[in-house]
């Protein structure tokens, strides 16, 4: 009996036998070779480019939120950007991602260098199971396992410092192969696991890789089940991929549904917006040549968008072993990833092909994100399956390569006569033409020197060239597979290196204790109570020191507040940019109480100006306007005439006043966090009071003691920031931000994580009660 238990648990797991664990140790290994300086260094560095999101945003934010959540208070409100942002609908801050409690214990340094290993080394170790499930080889899975971990689109996505993305990318891969086991099987535990990966991937903290992993999912699961012919079978299961997942993260999905109807995305995005940082049609030229149009390290990147954004790299040897899998391949399903494939390549082209705009209007939700490039990566999926089907080919029937080796042949010819193609462009003036063409602005990029067109031609010439010699090598080694063996599984390693070299020259750390001048932090948190600045910088480099800012860096930004700030007759409200070095006036900066102006080149106190008689924090203007029209109310409130110190504008009638001359009040602060301060107010006379407090509809007020009024309520006033209407007498009043979509998506997780638990170990059970079948 102990034995026919023991065989049914051996066989209700994956085997882990030796040559597995030592696969996936390789892949350990490998990634730990790329980040573990960041990792185990002394010093507090991530593995980011210097001035990128890592030190911009999610270093100084992630600081502040796991240290929230440290304390115990879950940090739904920021109040050190932007007069005053959501937090935890933001997504980002990721303080329910299971995989980042270690943010609790670690420095934020450590955590996040922590984070990129774990990650990097899950998109690796699934792709590798993921193969393993068809039936590929170990060192085939491997090869798949290190193009997911070290391919353009996603290595560079850490040199960028967008670790949300990062971390949601994998559980696509893990969903991926719980479709496949599904379909194939039709077993419970495949779908609920299929299901809480995706749950993952929203906890993660970024919608957009979220919403377009069950884009691709939903997809792919379409097909098989048509290659399979199992649709009515495979409903139960794909209504849980559908369903479950916005259960289990209703936590920190409900109130990102619910904020992004008072943010600057309300209203989607027009085509130019939701199309930028598309995948150039020249920039597939990196898919064997990363660096054609620079490095953004050594030579500025001077293609269009971003180098990250725009680099589609997979390696010489991908290429082979791919049309390998096409055409040698086993799989009929091979057809459905090659179509995969090239439909995302499509779509991550954007604005340069039509796919992506009817996509745009009819999928719900791409109208809220921009970036079509981000699709690259669940192309890079599928092309790793198809070449671990190649690698596989290759392993087990290499006398079919020699065609392969032949169009390698002139493929590194090709790529040799390129490379003096451009040098002769430069010699004869064509290339600082197409420079122009492909970068009209780049004239006007004054920070590239003088040398740069003639640096980033020899750059491209040299990227060439090293394409062409790895062309001859995948070559040589695809012609003498056919004759030993271990040639083919040379070319395997000769693809890892690609890829490895790659990663290492794209690799960067920042040492994120030089974000910002420490005196500056310390000058600025010694402000009175309440009291803010505008720091144009770019990030959020002053949250450590804990001082308010008017401005920030944010994926999200509310509407009212930017309206406020930024508003001007003809200003186009479809875009979302957040200019740091705009120009806002000084009666709107003293009115949301900001004391100072941090220049945007330097930071240092002494390149600071003083915002004259900033409005405090609480007032009590002697005057109220009621206009519910949004465009009157702007014009009335960016007046020249408009004294915030004696009118508020409030868009509907309340019930408590002014009646005209002075108020007499006064405030006292006497508990305060980020998502709540209980007001002591003793009035003479009713009032509205004004907080120079961005206003968002999730405020609530509740009473403490007995007041002279029998409700309260948070209305917006002055357009974007908070008012309460008071009667005359004392007031002991809390204010807290609880957005009721917050409560609701609480009480959802709590509910639904025991019994997703319970089914899944039920199935799981199940399973292994019944032996698996050979």
């Amino acid at each position: 009996m102990q034995y026919s238990s023991f065989r049914r648990l051996r066989d209700a797991v994956p085997r882990l036998d030796a040559r597995t664990v030592g696969a996936l140790c390789l892949l350990l290994a490998l990634d730990l070779g790329i980040f573990g300086d960041a990792l185990f260094s002394a010093r507090p560095i991530v593995p980011s480019q210097e001035k990128r999101d890592a030190d911009n945003y999610f270093a100084p934010m992630r600081e502040f939120a796991y240290a929230e959540m440290a304390k115990g208070n879950v940090p739904l409100w920021n109040p050190y950007s932007f007069s005053g942002t959501p937090c935890l609908a933001a997504c980002q801050p990721a303080v329910f991602y299971p995989l980042n409690l270690h943010y609790l214990i670690l420095s934020v340094s450590k955590a996040i260098s922590l984070e990129v290993v774990i990650h990097m080394f899950l998109i690796g170790a699934f792709t590798f199971a993921w193969a393993r499930y068809w039936k590929m080889p170990r060192a085939a899975a491997t090869y798949a396992g290190a193009l997911m971990m070290f391919c353009g689109p996603y290595a560079l996505r850490i040199l960028a410092g967008h670790f949300s993305l990062t971390s949601a990318w994998p559980w696509a891969i893990l969903a991926l192969l719980c479709v496949d086991a599904y379909i194939d099987s039709r077993r419970l535990v495949y779908a609920l696991a299929g299901a809480g990966a995706l749950a993952l991937a929203i906890l993660a903290g970024h919608p957009q890789a979220a919403v377009e992993s069950g884009f691709v999912l939903a997809i792919y699961a379409a097909l098989r089940c048509a290659q399979s012919g199992a649709w009515l079978r495979a409903a139960p299961g794909m209504a849980i991929f559908a369903v479950v997942p916005p259960l289990l993260a209703a936590v920190q999905l409900f109130p990102a549904l619910e904020i992004i109807q008072e943010t600057t995305r309300s209203a989607g995005m027009n085509y130019d917006a939701a199309t930028s940082f598309s995948l150039p049609p020249e920039n597939l030229l990196t898919a064997f040549a990363p660096f054609l149009f620079g490095d953004s390290e050594s030579l500025p990147y001077w293609g269009r968008w971003l180098f990250w954004e725009a680099t589609a790299y997979v390696g010489i040897t991908t290429l082979a072993l791919v049309s390998l899998g096409i055409v040698y391949g086993r799989e009929r399903a091979r057809w459905i990833w090659l179509g995969m494939a090239a439909l995302i390549v499509m779509i991550a082209l954007g604005r340069y092909t039509p796919v992506f705009g009817i996509l745009l209007r009819i999928v719900p939700g791409f109208d809220l994100f921009r970036g079509p490039g981000k699709f690259t990566i669940f192309a890079v999926m599928f092309i790793a399956m198809l070449a671990a089907a190649g690698a596989r080919e290759l392993l087990q029937s290499p006398r079919r390569t020699w065609i392969f080796a032949l169009v390698f042949t002139v493929l590194a010819a090709t790529q040799f006569a390129l490379a003096f193609v451009v040098r002769r462009a430069f010699a004869d003036g064509g290339w600082a033409e197409m420079l122009s063409s492909i970068r009209p602005d780049w004239e006007q990029i004054k920070r590239l020197p003088e040398n740069f067109p003639f640096a980033s031609a020899q750059f491209a010439a040299y990227s060439l060239l090293i394409a062409s010699a790895s062309s001859t090598v995948v070559a040589v080694l695809l012609t003498a597979a056919a004759k030993w063996r271990r040639c083919a599984f040379a070319l395997i390693a000769f693809g890892i290196f690609e890829l490895v070299g790659f990663a290492w020259c794209s690799r960067s750390t920042v040492d994120i204790s030089e974000m910002v001048n420490p005196d500056v932090g310390t000058t600025y948190s010694n402000l009175p109570d309440g009291t803010r600045i505008m720091d144009r910088r770019i990030g959020l480099n002053l949250m450590p020191w804990r001082v308010r800012n008017v401005w920030g860096y944010d994926p999200i930004m509310l509407k009212r507040y930017r309206d406020l700030v930024r508003y001007a007759p003809a200003f186009n409200m479809e875009s979302i940019d957040m200019d740091h070095n705009i120009d806002v006036s000084e009666r709107i900066l003293a009115m949301v109480n900001c004391a100072f102006v941090v220049d945007s080149r330097t930071g240092e106190r002494r390149k600071t100006r003083a915002i004259e008689n900033p409005l405090p924090r609480f007032s009590f203007p002697s005057r109220v306007v009621v206009e519910p029209d949004e465009e009157k109310r702007l014009d009335m409130i960016h007046s020249e005439t408009f004294d915030p110190r004696e009118t508020v504008v409030l868009e509907t009638t309340q019930e408590y006043v002014p009646s005209g001359g002075t108020i007499r009040g006064k405030v006292e602060v006497s508990e305060e966090s980020t998502d709540a301060l209980t007001l002591k107010i003793d009035l003479e006379s009713d009032a509205v009071l004004l907080m120079a407090d961005a206003y968002a509809k999730g405020w609530k007020v509740d009473r403490i003691d007995e007041s002279p009024q029998p409700r309260y309520s948070v209305i917006p006033a002055n357009h974007a920031l908070r008012g309460i209407s008071l009667s005359a007498g004392h007031h002991r009043i809390r204010l807290r931000y609880s957005p009721t979509s917050y409560v609701i998506g609480f009480w959802t997780t709590m509910l639904a994580l025991p019994v997703f638990i319970f089914i899944l170990s039920y199935a799981w059970w199940r399973r292994w009660r019944r032996p698996a079948e050979e």
